[in-house]
């Protein structure tokens, strides 16, 4: 009876987990990201992840405008994908923001928002160029 009550555990939150990872989100808006010291920015909303930033080389100031969400497809499909990140438009520079947790797998949803484009040497990628809250995917 112990063993059968812990694989109901496992099972409703395996399950609860599963949800919750579908859930839609949308790069972070621009008015939600705060500057901290040491050209580190954050978007700490509780309810979403946490997303991270790092200017590096003379970049930095106030977030001014959302700039792009960029996804890299999976092989198998292309509506799947790993999300390299928001970027944004800073007072000198741009910043790409990244889900603190590293977890990058990501379905794409509003598929009109997300552009399939060819880079250098034939790589693959789709841009969201927004606003932001239109380029969504889920988790």
């Amino acid at each position: 009876m112990k063993y059968a009550h812990g694989v109901l555990l496992l099972c409703l939150s395996t399950g609860v987990a599963g949800t919750a990872a579908a859930q839609e989100e949308h790069c972070p808006l621009p008015g939600s990201i705060r500057e901290l010291p040491h050209g580190l920015y954050l978007v700490d909303d509780p309810g979403s992840p946490r997303w991270l930033g790092i200017a590096q080389g003379g970049v930095g100031g106030t977030v001014t405008g959302f700039a792009s969400g960029i996804v890299r497809p999976h092989a198998d499909d292309e509506t799947i994908g790993f999300l390299r990140g928001c970027s944004y438009h800073l007072q000198r520079g741009e910043i790409l923001l990244k889900h603190d947790d590293g977890n990058d797998l990501v379905a794409l949803k509003n598929l009109p928002a997300w552009e399939r484009t060819e880079g250098p040497f034939g790589i693959v990628y789709y841009e969201c160029t927004g606003p932001a809250q239109a380029c969504r995917f889920s988790r």
